[in-house]
């Protein structure tokens, strides 16, 4: 078997909002130093729900210590939007694991989803220059803005 390349799935520009990927953003946690904060937003056609609980467990599986944080998602604080174009569903999910930026790539590879890191894609960051009127918006709203919510 073939093994995958990773510049085959990190997208190098910003993805086509009517197309399966995962949108990750990464931060360090506020409430702990140690931590990083990772927040997708997971799009795909079928069920992103899926790809979530997979990257999910594969998470779990790679964390060096302690566990897996929610913040938003499967707790109660889910955000779940569709898109208005072609039948796409999307859904934001954010957690905190002490868990480096090189394994969520690869788990990601492995998974054979397409993704982009998007640096505003965090709380309390100013946004891009076409999205004046959203200058320190929270992740939903930005999400809305970039995906266009029904």
């Amino acid at each position: 078997m073939a093994k995958k390349n990773p510049q085959n799935y990190q997208l190098k520009k910003a993805p086509k909002t009517q197309s399966k990927h995962v949108r990750l953003g990464l931060q360090q946690s506020p409430d702990n130093p140690d931590l990083g904060r990772y927040t997708f937003i997971i799009v795909d056609r079928r069920n992103p729900e899926t790809i979530d609980d997979i990257l999910r467990n594969e998470l779990v599986k790679n964390i060096s210590y302690g566990g897996l944080g929610t913040i938003r998602g499967h707790e109660g604080n889910q955000s779940e939007f569709t898109l208005k174009m072609n039948g796409y569903k999307g859904i934001i999910r954010t957690y905190e694991a002490q868990v480096n930026l090189f394994t969520v790539k690869n788990i990601l590879v492995k998974m054979g989803m397409p993704f982009y890191i998007d640096p505003f894609l965090q709380e309390g960051v100013k946004k891009p220059k076409g999205m004046r009127e959203l200058p320190q918006a929270g992740i939903e709203t930005y999400a809305s803005v970039l995906y266009e919510r029904k």
